[in-house]
């Protein structure tokens, strides 16, 4: 479960770096209210976020959270799942602003990363 929700939370992360830069709050969407494929990492979340259910229910897997067709009360549980990863997301975004700052600057000027200890040193870096 620890797991999964660390997979859901960076599935998250680019949406509340957005909540985090604009002055107004941005609501999250629903986990359920994604008409289209346009927002994929939503989607991956929902399948995510049932797989979290499952486990803490014991209900079997049954699909994946693209296709699956459950009751108001499912329905009800994951969105507070959801909202729970959403919160703890955006807590870390918030205490990392400054690095994901210089990280998204350096890829601004000078494209890709070349390697893990270009970027921990980047991250590092105060």
């Amino acid at each position: 479960i620890v797991a999964l929700e660390k997979d859901a939370m960076v599935q998250q992360a680019g949406f509340d770096a957005n909540a985090h830069d604009y002055p107004y709050p941005v609501e999250a969407p629903d986990l359920f209210d994604v008409a289209d494929d346009a927002d994929t990492d939503t989607i991956n979340t929902r399948d995510i976020i049932y797989k979290i259910f499952c486990l803490q229910t014991g209900r079997p897997f049954n699909g994946s959270g693209e296709d699956i067709t459950v009751g108001r009360d499912v329905m009800s549980a994951m969105n507070e799942i959801y909202k729970q990863v959403i919160h703890k997301t955006y807590v870390l975004v918030d205490q990392n602003w400054p690095t994901i700052l210089r990280v998204a600057k350096h890829l601004e000027r000078h494209g890709d990363i070349d390697d893990q200890a270009s970027l921990d040193r980047l991250i590092l870096r105060n």
